[in-house]
C-alpha cells in the first residue's frame, strides 16, 4: 500500500509528521504489468510529500528502473529517489536516503522481488505528477517492445506483427524462427542458465552477460558447449566484439588483424583502446568470463575461442586478457596455443606480469608498428604549483598520502593496485581506512556483510555536511541513475524477450550476419565491422612478447615525476562493479549512483589526499559518464583544493560519447586524465608523494 506524508520543508519530520495511507491506493492494472496507482488524497496542497510505497511480486530489470528513477526524478521538485528492486544493498540505500522502516512499515519484509519506489515532492499535483512518470516508464508499448534495428526474425519468416503470429516469448522460439547462431542473455543470475542451456540446445552460442551464477551451473554450460562444438562466453561477460561489432560494454575500434580471448571485460577494452590509439585494430573479442581461467572452470571456453580464433583466416594474433591464471590452468592455456598456427600473446594483469600499456607495446612491435613516444594524457588547465606561481594564490593546504580508488571495472582496478605497488604505495584495510572495500560496502551492507549501522554513522560523522550536500546534488537527487535514454533503449535492443536478445544482422547496424566457423565444430555469429571515421594521431613501437618479465620498469614514477618526496603512500582501492554492488542494480558503466557518492565521501575525508577513477567509454556504457563525473569532482575541489584527482579514460576517438570531449570535461574539472590506466595509477603515486606528473609540462 503506497504511503504519501506530508513533510514541512521538504524533510522529514521525525516528531511532528504521522504516515497518511494515500486515498484510493488501490492497484491499478497497467497495460502490460500491474502498476500501482496512489493517490495523493492525503497529501496537504502546498506541503512537501513522501511518498513511499513496495509493490510486491513486481519485478523490472535493473535498466528499466533505472530509467523509471530518472522519469521520476524529472518532475520538477522530485527530490531522494529511488525505484529499485528490494535488495539488500538499495534496502540499504532506502535507509540512507532518510526513508526508515519504522517510519514506513510498508518496508518490512520485503526481499529481492519486491519493487521500491520512494521520492519527495513538494506537493501532491507533483506526487501525482511523479506516479504517473512513472507508470509511463514501466509500462510496455508497441515502440519499447520493437527493437530499433527491426523485428527479431530472421528473412522469409512472417513479421511478429501479422494477425495470428506474435512476438516469440521465450529463447526457444525466436531461435526456431531465425536460426541465429548468437543469443545474448541478461537476465537475473539463475534465470539466465535456462536461457543458455536453451540457447545451446538450439545450436546458438550464448553470451552470458548475467553475473551471480554459481560455478558448478558454468562448468556444466561450458560442457554441454563442449560436446555440441559451441563457445559459451560468460557468465559475467561484459565485452564481446565480432568482426569489429561490439555486443554489450564495446570501444568503436578501427577493423584490423588483432583478435582477443577475454577473461576480463575492462582489460580487453583497455587493451583495446591503447591499440587503437596506436592505429592498430582489432578483429574479434571473444569474452569468456571472468573465472574461466580459474582452477575449477579450467579454461573450458578459452581453449575453444583459441582453436576457433586461430582457424580465422583474418586474425594474425591472438591475445589472453585475464587476471592471474590458476598455475596449472595457464600451463594448460599456453601449451595448447603453442600447438596453433598462429603467435598467441599474454597479457596477465597482476604485480608480477607487465601492465597492459605494456603488453600493448608488445604486440604492436610483433605487428611491426610504432610506438607513441607518450600514450594520450590530458593534464588539468593548472597544477598547483602554476596556481600558487601565477595567479598569487596561497599555496593549497598540505596534501595527505592516501589515494582512494573508485573503479567500475574490476581488472582496472587490479592493475592499478600493481602499479601502485610497484611504485612502493602500500595497500591498507578498506574498512579501516574508511573506504568502501574492495567487494564489501562498509556503508553499505552487501549479502556477506555484518551489521554496519555503527559504520554508517561513523561515515556520517566525518563527512562534512558541504561535501555531503554536494555530493548528493552531483549524484542527481540522491540514489536516481543518469544515464542516457538512448544507451538504455540500446540495452533493451539486446534484453529483447525476457532478457534474451538475438545478435543478428541488424545488430549495430552492421552488415550480412555470417558464420564462423572451425572445424572442430565451433560456430560464432558475426556481423562485417563498422567502419570507424575518427582520426588517429599515435602509432607505437617496443619490445619483442620473449623479454615482457624484462622489461618491468624498476620504479613506476620513470618520466612522469618531477622532484617527488618520499612521503609514504598508501592506498585502497573499490570495485564498484562487484557482484556486491550490482545485484538489482545496472553497472557502474551505466549508472554512477554509488561511485558519485563515494567520491563525495572521500571528498569529506581529511586522510585522502588523491582520488584515482575510471571512467569506460564506448557502446552500451554512460551516454556521457564525464558530464557527471566532472561535477563530482568539481564539488569535492570546490571544498577541498589540495585533493588531486586522478582519472583513467578508457576509450577511443570512434566512441559515441568523444574521447577528447570527454577527457577535456573531465581535465577542465580539475583532473590528470590518461588513456593508459597504468600510467594513471603511477601518476596518482607521484601526486601523493607531493610531485606532479609529466602532463604539467608535457601537454598535448
Amino acid at each position: 500500500m503506497p504511503v504519501s506524508v506530508p513533510v514541512g520543508g521538504g524533510a522529514v519530520d521525525d516528531v511532528a509528521v504521522e504516515a497518511a495511507e494515500a486515498a484510493g491506493g488501490a492497484a491499478a492494472e497497467a497495460a502490460g504489468g500491474a502498476a500501482a496507482e496512489a493517490a495523493g488524497g492525503a497529501a496537504v496542497e502546498g506541503v512537501a510529500v513522501e511518498h513511499v510505497e513496495v509493490r510486491r511480486g513486481e519485478y523490472h530489470d535493473s535498466v528499466t528502473l533505472m530509467l523509471a528513477g530518472r522519469a521520476v526524478a524529472g518532475v520538477a521538485g522530485a527530490e531522494r529517489v529511488l525505484v529499485a528492486m528490494a535488495t539488500e544493498l538499495n534496502v540499504a540505500l532506502l535507509a540512507e536516503l532518510g526513508y526508515s522502516a519504522q517510519g514506513h512499515s510498508t518496508l518490512a519484509d520485503i526481499g529481492p522481488a519486491d519493487l521500491i519506489v520512494a521520492f519527495t515532492c513538494p506537493s501532491a499535483p507533483s506526487e501525482s505528477a511523479a506516479l504517473e512518470a512513472l507508470t509511463t516508464s514501466l509500462t510496455p508499448t508497441a515502440a519499447s517492445t520493437s527493437p530499433p534495428g527491426g523485428p527479431i526474425t530472421a528473412p522469409g519468416h512472417p513479421h511478429p506483427d501479422q494477425a495470428g503470429n506474435p512476438a516469440p516469448r521465450t529463447t526457444a522460439t525466436a531461435l526456431g524462427r531465425t536460426g541465429a547462431p548468437i543469443t545474448l542473455i541478461s537476465t537475473p543470475g539463475l534465470a539466465s542458465v535456462t536461457e543458455a542451456m536453451e540457447s545451446l540446445e538450439y545450436g546458438a552460442s550464448p553470451i552470458i552477460f548475467s553475473d551471480n551464477i554459481p560455478i558448478e551451473y558454468e562448468v556444466r554450460l561450458k560442457d554441454e558447449a563442449r560436446r555440441r562444438g559451441l563457445l559459451v562466453m560468460g557468465p559475467d561477460c561484459g565485452t564481446v566484439v565480432l568482426h569489429g561489432t561490439g555486443l554489450g560494454f564495446a570501444n568503436v575500434t578501427r577493423p584490423g588483424p588483432i583478435s582477443l580471448v577475454a577473461a576480463s571485460g575492462t582489460g580487453a577494452q583497455q587493451l583495446m583502446a591503447l591499440l587503437d590509439a596506436a592505429g592498430a585494430g582489432i578483429r574479434h573479442c571473444l569474452g569468456v568470463g571472468g573465472r574461466d581461467l580459474t582452477e575449477q572452470v579450467a579454461g573450458r571456453s578459452t581453449l575453444a575461442a583459441l582453436t576457433a580464433l586461430a582457424e580465422d583466416p583474418e586474425t594474425d594474433l591472438i591475445t589472453v586478457v585475464s587476471k592471474p591464471p590458476h598455475p596449472t590452468i595457464a600451463a594448460r592455456i599456453k601449451a595448447h596455443a603453442a600447438t596453433l598456427p598462429k603467435p598467441v600473446h599474454f597479457a596477465f594483469v597482476g604485480p608480477d606480469h607487465p601492465t597492459l600499456t605494456e603488453s600493448a607495446e608488445r604486440i604492436l612491435t610483433a605487428l611491426g608498428h610504432a610506438a607513441p613516444p607518450h600514450w594520450p594524457h590530458w593534464p588539468p588547465p593548472t597544477t598547483p604549483r602554476e596556481e600558487d606561481t601565477t595567479t598569487g594564490r596561497a599555496p593549497a593546504r598540505a596534501r595527505a598520502t592516501t589515494i582512494r580508488g573508485l573503479f567500475s571495472g574490476g581488472t582496472l582496478r587490479a592493475e592499478a593496485e600493481a602499479a601502485l605497488l610497484r611504485a612502493g604505495a602500500r595497500k591498507i584495510d578498506r574498512q579501516a581506512s574508511g573506504g568502501w572495500g574492495e567487494g564489501e560496502s562498509k556503508r553499505l551492507p552487501t549479502p556477506d556483510a555484518d551489521d554496519d549501522a555503527g559504520a554508517l554513522d561513523a561515515a556520517a560523522a566525518r563527512t562534512p555536511a558541504a561535501v555531503a550536500e554536494a555530493g548528493r546534488a552531483h549524484a542527481g537527487n540522491a540514489g536516481t541513475a543518469a544515464a542516457a535514454a538512448d544507451q538504455a533503449e540500446a540495452a533493451h535492443t539486446h534484453a529483447g524477450n525476457a532478457g534474451t536478445a538475438l545478435a543478428t544482422a541488424d545488430v549495430s547496424r552492421a552488415g550480412t550476419a555470417r558464420t564462423l566457423t572451425t572445424s572442430t565444430g565451433t560456430a560464432l555469429g558475426a556481423t562485417d565491422a563498422d567502419q570507424a571515421e575518427a582520426a588517429h594521431t599515435h602509432s607505437a613501437d617496443a619490445g619483442s612478447p620473449a623479454d615482457m618479465a624484462a622489461a618491468l620498469p624498476a620504479a613506476a614514477n620513470s618520466g612522469l615525476s618531477h622532484a617527488p618526496t618520499a612521503a609514504a603512500v598508501a592506498f585502497d582501492l573499490t570495485d564498484f562493479g562487484d557482484d556486491a554492488y550490482t545485484r538489482g542494480r545496472p553497472h557502474p558503466m551505466i549508472d554512477n549512483t554509488l561511485r558519485l557518492r563515494a567520491v563525495a565521501d572521500a571528498g569529506g575525508d581529511a586522510g585522502v589526499g588523491v582520488l584515482l577513477l575510471d571512467v569506460v567509454l564506448g557502446r552500451g556504457a554512460h551516454a556521457d559518464p564525464a558530464g557527471e563525473v566532472a561535477a563530482a569532482i568539481a564539488g569535492v575541489r570546490r571544498v577541498r583544493p589540495e585533493v588531486a584527482v586522478v582519472v583513467s579514460l578508457c576509450g577511443t576517438g570512434g566512441d559515441p560519447q568523444g574521447l577528447v570531449r570527454q577527457a577535456e570535461a573531465l581535465a577542465g574539472a580539475g583532473a590528470w586524465v590518461f588513456l593508459s590506466n597504468a600510467e594513471a595509477a603511477e601518476a596518482a603515486a607521484v601526486l601523493a608523494r607531493g610531485g606532479v606528473p609529466r602532463g604539467a609540462v608535457d601537454r598535448h
